[in-house]
């Protein structure tokens, strides 16, 4: 727009440039003072500034984009617009850019660690995985490119940026630096920029359940004195009142191990042997159903049980053993039964004593025997040894039963001087020692099983 006389030239269309202004108004910019350029700024609130020439400096710290052509400064050249993340390399800290960026954002690492991140093209001849090029907002992130970890005080190797960095003290008690994965117990993992840069690390050594395992130097030890309960393990050196053969010291990650000193095993409740780390303790049931402890393995698989840990036999209940219909069988008390059905021949095992009644059949027709002085003592051959009478009957057409209790001494037939009937049972302990006052029913005995 001109306003003297015949002022609309070419020559002065050639002096001036449109731009967007406040409130979507155009504003007409002197080229002389301009030139041709418009800007569009916008700030974090969304509060925009548009007009002719360079971002004004009361509002330089807002985003901006620059055009050079008529107009051009809408909200469509801004959304298209790059900018990037900038850091020089003796920074520590990126910034977002506000100017935009007519190539590409680019983020580098030097081969000294040190990061760069800017508007630019990544140098020639550097390798993807060290310098970055993108060509989206604020894309130039330090994730694009490897980070570094020390291999020594010198050395370096690369990783990508997600991966990790650690710091490792080896069996021998040296220390390991690298890149990547590390499973070991005494491996410390990081995961930031040449940060596994430990001058001093932590030594390792076995301790006590719940106590950490961080020494400050290379030393351990592992004792077992008589008077202790349990293994003591932890930095440093043997105490000065320790025999030499209940303690064990040694220089290596983790070397105090339980191997390296003498096991100890329960004997009875208070005595203890000793013996070589892999070989076990013991507890037993014995032949006459006592208990047995001590070093070594177990003699009898079926009545002993075997552990590995140092006093580890150190249990006050042991079971009792009988056998049973399902096999062998540990039990709370010796007590054992076999008991055999009068009209069958399969026998039944159990633990405890005699049961009243089976099922729906009585007690009066089950023959049963008790034991309790060894372990798995109701075997068949133990109830044909048991002696077992006949006995009268008041259901039985012949007049007697066979005997379902064992006897103890002898078996005994009679008659009856009145009615002649015959009398038959198992003698009591006062019958075998004395005879009937009636002579004509002094019992007949038979030292004989009835099965």
């Amino acid at each position: 727009m001109c306003t003297t006389s015949l002022c609309n030239t070419q020559e002065f269309f050639k002096k001036v440039n449109y731009c967007w202004g406040k409130e979507n108004f155009v504003e007409q910019c002197d080229i002389s003072k301009y030139g041709l350029n418009c800007y569009y700024a916008s700030d974090l609130d969304n509060k925009v500034e548009q007009g002719c020439g360079d971002l004004q400096m009361e509002i330089s710290d807002r985003l901006y984009a620059k055009c050079s052509k008529p107009l051009c400064n809408t909200k469509d050249l801004f959304d298209k617009t790059l900018f990037c993340f900038n850091k020089g390399k003796e920074e520590f800290e990126a910034k977002k850019g506000i100017k935009q960026c007519n190539q590409k954002c680019f983020v580098h690492r030097h081969f000294d660690g040190k990061l760069e991140q800017g508007c630019g093209k990544c140098p020639k001849n550097i390798a993807k995985t060290d310098c970055y090029n993108c060509t989206e907002k604020y894309c130039n992130e330090e994730k694009h490119i490897d980070m570094h970890c020390w291999l020594n005080d010198k050395e370096i190797c690369k990783t990508p940026f997600t991966g990790n960095c650690f710091t490792e003290r080896t069996e021998d008690n040296k220390i390991k630096k690298g890149c990547g994965h590390c499973a070991s117990s005494t491996c410390n993992k990081c995961y930031t920029h040449r940060c596994n840069n430990e001058k001093d690390y932590d030594y390792f050594c076995r301790r006590k359940s719940g106590f950490d395992n961080i020494c400050k130097n290379s030393s351990c030890y592992i004792a077992n004195p008589e008077e202790m309960d349990k293994v003591a393990q932890g930095c440093g050196i043997c105490p000065s009142n320790s025999k030499s053969a209940d303690c064990v010291n040694c220089i290596e990650r983790y070397c105090n191990e339980e191997r390296l000193v003498h096991k100890q095993c329960w004997i009875n409740y208070k005595e203890i042997c000793k013996t070589e780390y892999d070989t076990p303790c013991f507890t037993e049931r014995t032949l006459t159903n006592q208990i047995n402890k001590g070093c070594g393995k177990c003699s009898s698989s079926s009545t002993c049980k075997q552990c590995k840990d140092n006093r580890c036999n150190s249990e006050k209940e042991f079971p009792y053993f009988c056998k049973s219909v399902d096999g062998d069988k540990e039990c709370p008390e010796p007590d054992c039964f076999i008991s055999k059905d009068n009209n069958q021949n399969s026998f039944v095992y159990d633990c405890g004593k005699c049961p009243q009644s089976y099922s729906d059949l009585s007690f009066n027709d089950i023959q049963c025997a008790e034991c309790r002085n060894s372990p798995f003592c109701n075997t068949p051959k133990f109830f044909e040894e048991q002696l077992f009478c006949w006995e009268n009957s008041n259901t039985d057409k012949m007049g007697m039963v066979k005997g379902a209790r064992v006897c103890k001494s002898k078996c005994f037939v009679s008659r009856d001087s009145i009615n002649g009937q015959l009398l038959r049972r198992a003698l009591t302990e006062m019958e075998c020692c004395h005879s009937k006052a009636d002579s004509a029913s002094l019992p007949i005995s038979y030292p004989r099983k009835v099965f």
